[in-house]
């Protein structure tokens, strides 16, 4: 059996276990797929200390995730932050632990047992991933005992290579239903709670799913699974068909569809570092029908439910969620990881109105339902809820420390969310416009000699004449300070909307940094207004640091290496007649050389990545390249301190 690892979730646990403070939680539940030759790590969830012997505990831990994590991964071993050998009191602990996922998990024959530590804690070695060691090992069904664990390779792959063992379905529908006199004699909330649990046990006539735009409808209720819709032929599948046979002729349809479009071109959606490769570029979509000759009501509702008496009110519970499902997987085993995706969210909404500040309102009056949304970062996708009023549940800030993030960014709140990415990178939601989300280590292509630092976290590539705005010539520093703003936006500090030319103008009149006649001029602004103006819009703190010359600029740059790595925000950099934005630096270990990774708001164009690279919008630059005479102002965004 095969242990493979994802690279994401790997550079994830070499965080956490190189962090200067100690980590909160340094054992966790490893969560993957097993297949009949590989066992795949895709992602992870730590528990304290007191769930490792604790099986009750540990069942409860693991209800949680199955509400949060994505249907298909189960649990497939226990991850240590730290060496085996120095913590031997825990060994039976963890074999233990195993021994639960054993009993709760009766067709898992093999689990996993991962360590990574650091290599030599006293050590000076600034290369963290070269001080740390990843072990693997191995404990099989038939004999669970602390001495039957056996040494395994762990091979590390990307999620791109990753990929090709699994499909990944994006589950995105609407359940309309009703709460009836019955339910409304126990209030709101009550009420919501008990057709929650009634929607969970609801019989399988009830639903049927639709495959790549409804080609293919797999129906749980009738023998045959498989019907096509009307004009296309299905061929030879049927339930024990496997989801890459099936896709493989699906794909066929939709290319042969899409050849007959004229000019039909896909928007891609890009990612940052923390995001790219948990999700593949296109998710299969998989939609949710009702049997409506069973009835079922198929009409919208109220955002606002006040029971009354007698009254019937008609509600619309919206799930968003996503499966991962081995390559080995047919579409009956589809079909049941869909209803059991289908539960598990149902049963998160149930938890979060449980614990909501919601229940603070009237018993008999809430507004709005629980709203679902996805957070990828790092190795994790997850799902998670907020309520119509925007607030969290009791158990949030919990879960960043259970799935191993910083409580000093907001990487978990709606703002964060996949959704949020995806209207930043599509053309016209929500009068954004064309964006090119910013992939730093997409142009680290230099040769190992080069130690690199960059932005942590996603940004959009703000550039002249975007939003149809002219502002060739001018409008250089404005466009920066969009960039800059946009980070604080993708890492969930604000919702709100990126500021326009004129907006930034009446702000920094209005602050009485400049005189009036700014308003719809096309005066420059240089670093210290940008400063101003991120205070005042984001309340941030910034660091100005000043550079005589073009011919100081090496040190400053990097003097940038302590910036990306504690604050990790895009840098604008203002001096002579231009600006610009700057998302890394790389030094050469051997020759000091220095190098910045320039964002270009000079840049006019399609915000398409190969034509931005080919007219160098974004790439490498050497301090000569800006004018050696002049003197440079940088502005450096400081992380807000939560």
């Amino acid at each position: 059996m095969n242990v493979l690892l994802s690279q994401n979730l790997l550079k994830h646990l070499e965080r956490l276990a190189t962090k200067s403070a100690p980590c909160p939680r340094a054992h966790g539940i490893l969560y993957g797929l097993e297949t009949s030759a590989e066992i795949v790590l895709l992602m992870c969830a730590f528990f304290e200390d007191t769930v490792l012997t604790d099986s009750v505990a540990l069942q409860a831990f693991l209800e949680q995730n199955h509400q949060t994590l994505p249907t298909g991964l189960d649990p497939v071993g226990v991850v240590v932050l730290s060496n085996l050998s120095q913590s031997p009191n825990n060994h039976a602990g963890f074999v233990e632990a195993l021994r639960t996922l054993f009993t709760l998990y009766p067709k898992r024959q093999d689990l996993v047992l991962l360590s990574v530590a650091q290599k030599n804690l006293s050590g000076s070695d600034d290369n963290h991933s070269a001080s740390l060691v990843t072990t693997g090992q191995r404990l099989e069904r038939r004999n669970v005992s602390p001495t039957s664990l056996v040494d395994v390779p762990v091979a590390v792959k990307t999620n791109e290579w990753l990929q090709r063992c699994y499909s990944c379905f994006h589950l995105n529908a609407q359940l309309d239903s009703a709460l009836t006199p019955i339910h409304s004699k126990h209030g709101a909330l009550k009420a919501l709670e008990l057709k929650l649990l009634e929607l969970q046990v609801e019989n399988k006539e009830d639903f049927a799913y639709g495959l790549q735009e409804n080609s293919l409808f797999l129906l749980p209720s009738i023998p045959s699974l498989v019907v096509p819709a009307a004009g296309f032929v299905a061929g030879s599948m049927h339930a024990q068909t496997r989801i890459p046979d099936c896709l493989s002729i699906l794909a066929k349809k939709r290319d042969k569809a899409a050849a007959k479009v004229e000019g039909a071109k896909r928007l891609p959606f890009l990612l940052s570092d923390a995001t790219a490769g948990v999700l593949p570029n296109e998710p299969i979509a998989l939609k949710l029908f009702y049997n409506a000759s069973n009835g079922k009501s198929q009409h919208g509702s109220s955002p606002l439910l006040t029971i009354g008496q007698g009254s019937t009110h008609l509600i619309r519970f919206c799930l968003d969620t996503y499966l991962f499902l081995s390559n080995e997987t047919s579409l009956a085993e589809l079909v049941e990881a869909a209803d059991l995706a289908k539960k598990r969210r149902l049963a998160g909404m149930v938890d979060f109105l449980r614990q909501s500040t919601a229940a603070k309102l009237k018993s008999d009056e809430i507004s709005g339902l629980p709203i679902p949304y996805n957070i990828a970062n790092g190795p994790n996708l997850l799902t998670l809820y907020v309520g119509a009023n925007g607030d969290y549940d009791s158990s949030f800030d919990e879960l960043y420390d259970r799935f191993g993030y910083d409580r000093s960014a907001p990487v978990l709140r709606k703002e964060a969310s996949l959704r949020s990415l995806q209207l930043l990178s599509r053309k016209n939601l929500l009068n954004v416009g064309d964006r090119l989300i910013a992939q730093h280590s997409k142009f680290l292509s230099e040769s190992s000699s080069w130690d690199q630092f960059g932005v942590q976290g996603a940004y959009t590539y703000h550039h002249y004449k975007q939003d149809r705005f002219d502002d060739d010539g001018w409008g250089c520093a404005y466009r920066s300070l969009q960039t800059l703003y946009s980070w604080f936006k993708l890492q969930g500090f604000t919702d709100t909307p990126i500021p326009n030319h004129e907006q930034i103008q009446r702000l920094l009149v209005e602050i009485k940094d400049r005189e009036k006649s700014l308003i719809g001029s096309r005066q420059w602004i240089g670093a210290t207004e940008i400063a101003r103006a991120l205070e005042h819009l984001l309340q941030v703190q910034c660091r100005i640091v000043f550079v005589p010359s073009g011919r100081d600029l090496g040190p400053a740059f990097a003097a940038l290496k302590t910036h990306f790595e504690t604050e990790g925000t895009p840098v604008m950099i203002g001096g002579g007649v231009y600006a610009y934005t700057i998302g890394g630096v790389a030094v050469n270990r051997t020759t000091g050389e220095v190098k910045a990774l320039v964002i270009d708001p000079h840049y006019v164009g399609d915000d398409d990545l190969d034509l931005v690279l080919k007219k160098n919008g974004v790439a490498w630059k050497t301090p000569d390249f800006w004018d050696q005479n002049a003197f440079f102002n940088l502005c450096c965004p400081l992380r807000p301190k939560l």
